[in-house]
């Protein structure tokens, strides 16, 4: 089932407002509901929930957060050995 979300332009603005603080950056899709935003593309500082119209702080020591819980590698329960 599909999620649409979406955001008032004035709510968009305001996020991204905070989010760069009239400085120069790279905004990124990750997921249906989520941009990142930063400096630097491939590092990005937040995160826009577009659903819940929140700025989030990224978590760079978490690599799979651009990723979707979906798309993220689950490993076998019993440790792949057979």
């Amino acid at each position: 089932m599909a999620n649409i979300a979406f955001s008032s332009v004035a709510k968009l603005i305001e996020l991204l407002s905070t989010a760069t603080a009239g400085e120069d950056a790279y905004v990124r899709i990750v997921s249906t509901n989520r941009l990142a935003l930063g400096a630097d593309p491939f590092h990005p500082a937040y995160l826009i929930d577009i659903a819940r119209e929140v700025l989030v702080p990224c978590n760079q020591v978490e690599p799979a957060m651009n990723l979707d819980a979906s798309m993220r590698h689950q490993a076998p329960a019993n440790g792949g050995g057979d």
